[in-house]
């Protein structure tokens, strides 16, 4: 898979997938080139080399100084062509040389849409882009857009411009604004003059594509064009990343606005490589859908990334939490999709499979936000893993294991979260989901601390023996023991989120750690939550949830070796400003005893017992 945020590239197409029409496409020259179109200045030094020819003159390597030297004024497009063709036919014979080919240059591809053109077509053809500016006279793209089934709205004069409808109204599916004209116009801008400012409608449509559209630019050297850098230094509001396209380094001018915007540099080789492979991911990114775990977690990532992007960011999580439980909610209120029937070992496999496939996209989602966000955020991971964790069933007579199920999607957001969130020492966000987090139990109706309700044990609940079966069969190896079936609904949320969070704990061993840290972490909070110091022998081990390190310390070989981590490792002194012991320090200690009598007392129990 790609290196998302390390590649611009990835960055811009991931943008362009998750904002669909969203983005305006500016382009220079350095497009057609690929396609051997002249620029406009090309053009006009040819043209003096063509006066200079009928007045038996040699211009040498400067045409344009030749002109200044013989005339005594500047180079006028205009001009030029008046003097070498009086009437409009004639002057469209003339430029149709530069900008229509041969039938021997179209055999070789030349003065036809390149592929550049041909992707950016197609990318407004499936409608990720709607508006392109241009300074190019060509018609190279309108050709491409209308092979590709589109017939674009081209305005390249002042009058064109003015009737056009408002944008906001009526924004038609290709518009393509040709700021300096189209070659079959002689009144072009193409002298240093005329591309100092622009009509007012022409800067009055620009400014409203620059402020309603994101922006990205390939093949523009922004040297010449004074009047299109002063409309981009005007823009107000910056939505949406500026992306900039360019081989090696840019102009001087260039790299002003880059830096004015803000904007993502991207290297690339050339036009048709750089277009092409937008294409190439944007497919890529639309085949694997807007809900998939890789492409939900990047877009995260992405809307991490600045701040201007904390509504979309909020608005994204709550539409995957929102769509998540809609599924959740369709599946258990059908009577084709929720078995209604007696407990079936084979059915309930399937049912897990279906659950953690369903939640995925928003699992991947609170992962990356809980490990990358530093604490602004906190409130929308919370609400977002209580709302996971919330379900309602339909009147009528259920299988337990069945109805338990469906709150597995909930536990594997609380854990996933959880668990980036201590990788990262994100002890605001862990406050958030052991403290203050709160979900409606659907028995009593009343909201209860997430960490009481929301248990592997509550939710895998007398399918512990079942849950042992599909993990033997998975390692090879049988479970065992008490210890085993008391920690193998921690065991399955285990081995079954590890694959999902690899990025954030590459390291097996590390992984263990971090998450048998999270687990005794929940335990020391609930016993904080539930219990006195003089307690100890009134709550039940039940009750308690404990994780999966109850295993690993039923193995120890002796109740002296039962401790796997200190105290203090498990919340350092540090993060108790965070207010994970809502009665300070001191009861930490009296809960972190607690914890460890009672693992003490198993211990003992399960070696007497030979871990019977």
């Amino acid at each position: 898979m790609f290196c998302f945020m390390n590649d611009p590239l990835v960055f811009l197409s991931i943008s362009l997938e998750a904002n669909k029409g969203a983005y305006a496409v500016l382009v220079g020259s350095g497009v057609s080139r690929g396609a051997r179109i002249p620029t406009g200045w090309e053009i006009t030094c040819d043209l003096i080399r063509r006066v200079a020819v009928t007045q038996n003159q040699e211009v040498g390597e400067d045409p344009a100084g030749w002109y200044r030297c013989r005339f005594c004024k500047e180079p006028d497009y205009s001009e030029l062509l008046e003097a070498l063709a009086s009437t409009e036919p004639e002057r469209q014979r003339l430029l149709m040389r530069y900008f229509e080919p041969t039938p021997e240059e179209r055999e070789r591809g030349l003065k036809v849409p390149s592929s550049a053109h041909r992707a950016l077509a197609k990318l407004v053809s499936s409608g990720y882009v709607r508006v392109v500016l241009t300074t190019n006279f060509d018609r190279l793209l309108e050709h491409a857009l209308q092979d590709a089934g589109i017939e674009p709205t081209v305005v390249s004069t002042e009058d064109q411009v003015k009737g056009l409808p408002p944008l906001a109204s009526a924004l038609p599916k290709a518009l393509v604004c040709k700021l300096h004209g189209d070659y079959l116009d002689s009144r072009i801008r193409n002298t240093a003059p005329e591309l100092e400012a622009y009509s007012e409608a022409v800067s009055q449509l620009l400014d409203r594509i620059l402020d309603e559209f994101g922006l990205i630019v390939c093949g523009w050297s922004a040297k010449w064009d004074v009047a299109l850098r002063r409309a981009i230094e005007r823009r107000s509001t910056r939505r949406f990343t500026t992306f900039w396209a360019c081989r090696g380094e840019p102009e001087e001018e260039a790299r002003r606005l880059i830096e004015h915007c803000q904007a993502v540099r991207i290297e690339i080789r050339d036009a048709n490589h750089f277009f092409e492979d937008v294409l190439d991911k944007v497919r890529a990114l639309e085949q694997l859908g807007s809900n998939h775990p890789v492409i939900a977690k990047e877009e995260v990532k992405l809307y991490l990334s600045e701040y201007r992007y904390r509504i979309r960011l909020h608005d994204l999580v709550t539409r995957e939490v929102e769509e998540t439980k809609k599924r959740i909610r369709e599946r258990i209120h059908s009577a084709e999709t929720f078995p209604t029937n007696a407990f079936d070992p084979e059915e309930y496999q399937r049912q897990l499979t279906l659950y953690e496939s369903m939640c995925e996209p928003v699992v991947s989602m609170l992962a990356a936000l809980a490990y990358h966000d530093p604490g602004g955020y906190t409130k929308l991971l919370v609400k977002a893993v209580e709302r996971m964790s919330t379900i309602s069933f339909p009147g009528g007579p259920f299988c337990a294991a069945y109805q338990k199920l469906a709150f597995l999607p909930g536990l594997f957001c609380l854990y996933a979260a959880g668990i980036t969130a201590r990788a990262n020492n994100r002890w605001k966000h862990l406050a958030g989901f052991l403290l203050h987090a709160r979900c409606l139990d659907p028995v009593t109706g009343k909201k209860e601390p997430l960490i009481s309700a929301m248990t592997p044990r509550a939710v895998f609940a007398g399918m512990e023996t079942d849950l042992c079966n599909l993990l033997g069969e998975a390692r090879g190896q049988p479970c065992s023991g008490k210890a085993d079936l008391l920690a193998v609904p921690s065991e399955y949320l285990f081995e079954r989120l590890q694959p999902k969070l690899a990025e954030y704990l590459p390291e097996p061993s590390e992984y263990e750690e971090v998450f048998d840290l999270f687990e005794q972490l929940v335990s020391f909070v609930w016993l904080d939550l539930n219990s006195q110091p003089h307690q100890a022998g009134q709550i039940g081990s039940q009750k308690v949830p404990f994780g999966r390190y109850i295993r690993r310390i039923a193995s120890s070989p002796s109740v002296e070796d039962s401790r796997l981590f200190k105290d203090t490792e498990v919340l350092p002194p540090s993060a108790l400003r965070f207010g994970l012991f809502l009665r300070g320090s001191s009861h930490l200690h009296d809960s972190t005893h607690l914890h460890n009598i009672w693992l003490d007392h198993r211990n003992r129990a399960w070696q007497a017992a030979g871990r019977s």
